[in-house]
């Protein structure tokens, strides 16, 4: 509020009709003396909620220390992540699965049309999609889904396996419309699961809270969706390929840039996972009776990582705090994925912020509207905005180092220091990485360049996107991923 004017008084005294605004502005002292202002004003929010939460300042700074990793540390998570990826791809049964997907490289886009099916960890949705031709990849009419199932599936016994089954069986004969039996189906199944050398799946086990009985660890879910569409329906499929989002990701960056030499399939959005191209020779524990006159040692597979199991160092007690609020057949795994996707970081920043500054600014880690993007509005809060920022810094740094331990284990000896110059392809999707985060992408980058060698050049890949008849655009990266794997069988290239 401005001072009231009083009168002149004599030469050589404060001239008493300026206001005090009008003397800041005439020394130049302003915008400083504002500024001054507002930290007091932040600082005494800052010190009610310290009291709430009965932390002392070096409490709380301790508290943001947690999440903040030095470039040491992140060097630390990309060396442990690489280890664990080289003993995956020899033995069964690791810390990083490293499961084979049993399809090839794709060395261009494959041409025809198909169906995909894409069961995500919120939605399912299927979509003709059209690659080759005049344009590298197009959407025939627009994709059908359904966002309810799987979020209802977060609670146990709400959803039954035969409802999981024959959801997606309405979805792909909306989709193909008048397509001729067999129906060609490249199905994205984005949950762990071994893919058998006929490239069906069988499920591990559920993630992302999804709890659905009688699917893992059951029948093949390819040969399942095929019965049901046949019983329900009466249509049949090509032997639908079944592969991870991840794969899907990469299978997609290989086609629409084909001239790097090595490839990643990233996923950060609900969950978080990675996958690549590993040569034959180099995944020791592929099972005797593989088709080696296919599979020779030289040809690369798609290696579905589930790197999301990945444990790195230097997790928090935050995170431990997490990983214990989890269903107790969920905890003690996946806690690179808890640390680092948006299933997990609201809950994340709720312990780190605590539950009294969370109430103040409205946010609820168990609404499921709550999604990392209220993080990201909250970065600027007076309060809150140091723990928001720490939570999504620390997951855009722990995903450049894991990027950074893929990269280093595509060098074929662990020691290798002089290597063949790497241009990597990084097809990234997921929310979390494109949509809902200014600066993750950006944040990303960054990181991943101190952790590579110089000479390893890597672009990360934009998303092919198309509209819908409505004009709207939609992330075609999984559909053109699975459309790609079923051509390419109908082709004979896998």
């Amino acid at each position: 509020m401005r001072t009231k004017r009083i009168r002149t008084a004599e030469k050589g005294s404060i001239d008493r009709t300026e206001s005090f605004d009008e003397f800041l502005v005439k020394e130049g002292l302003l915008a400083e003396t504002e500024d001054a202002a507002i930290e007091e004003i932040i600082a005494d929010q800052i010190k009610v909620a310290m009291h709430e939460q009965h932390l002392s300042k070096t409490a709380m700074a301790t508290n943001l220390q947690a999440l903040n990793l030095t470039l040491g540390q992140l060097r630390d998570v990309r060396d442990a992540l690489d280890r664990r990826i080289r003993r995956g791809l020899q033995l069964n049964d690791q810390e990083i699965k490293a499961l084979p997907a049993y399809l090839r490289r794709p060395r261009k886009m494959p041409e025809g049309d198909a169906i995909a099916l894409d069961t995500g960890g919120t939605n399912i949705r299927a979509a003709r999609i059209r690659l080759g031709g005049e344009t590298p990849y197009k959407l025939i009419g627009d994709p059908v889904s359904d966002n309810q199932l799987l979020n209802t599936a977060r609670k146990p016994g709400q959803v039954n396996d035969v409802s999981l089954f024959e959801k997606q069986a309405d979805l792909i004969v909306k989709a193909a419309n008048n397509m001729p039996d067999p129906i060609k189906l490249g199905y994205c199944f984005s949950y762990p699961a071994e893919i058998t050398p006929d490239c069906d799946a069988q499920l591990l086990k559920w993630t992302k809270e999804i709890q659905i009985v009688n699917v893992v660890g059951g029948e093949p879910v390819g040969a399942r969706l095929a019965d049901v569409l046949r019983q329900k329906h009466g249509k049949s499929l090509q032997a639908p390929p079944v592969l991870n989002d991840t794969v899907a990701s990469l299978l997609t960056g290989a086609c629409v840039s084909p001239e790097k030499t090595h490839y990643i399939g990233l996923i950060v959005g609900t969950g978080t996972n990675m996958a690549g191209f590993f040569p034959v020779k180099r995944i020791t524990k592929l099972p005797g009776d593989i088709d080696r006159t296919k599979w020779t040692d030289d040809k690369e597979m798609a290696v579905n990582l589930e790197s999301g199991n990945f444990t790195p160092p230097y997790l928090s007690e935050y995170d431990d705090t997490v990983d214990f609020s989890m269903p107790i057949g969920q905890r003690g795994d996946q806690r690179f994925e808890k640390a680092v996707s948006g299933a997990y970081l609201p809950r994340l920043f709720w312990y780190l912020a605590g539950p009294e500054a969370c109430a103040k600014v409205l946010f609820n880690p168990y609404d499921p509207e709550t999604d990392c993007g209220h993080i990201i509005e909250l970065q600027d809060h007076p309060v809150v905005g140091e723990a928001a920022t720490a939570v999504i810094s620390r997951s855009a740094d722990l995903v450049a180092a894991a990027l950074a331990g893929l990269i280093k284990a595509y060098q074929e000896k662990e020691q290798q220091v002089e290597a063949k110059e790497q241009q990597v392809g990084i097809m990234a999707e997921g929310s979390l990485f494109w949509e809902e985060t200014g600066g993750y992408y950006e944040r990303v980058k960054e990181t991943l360049r101190l952790l590579v060698a110089d000479d390893t050049k890597f672009e990360i890949l934009k998303p092919p996107k198309s509209d819908t008849n409505k004009g709207t655009p939609i992330n075609l990266t999984n559909l053109v991923g699975a459309a790609c794997a079923v051509l390419m069988r109908n082709s004979g290239e896998t």
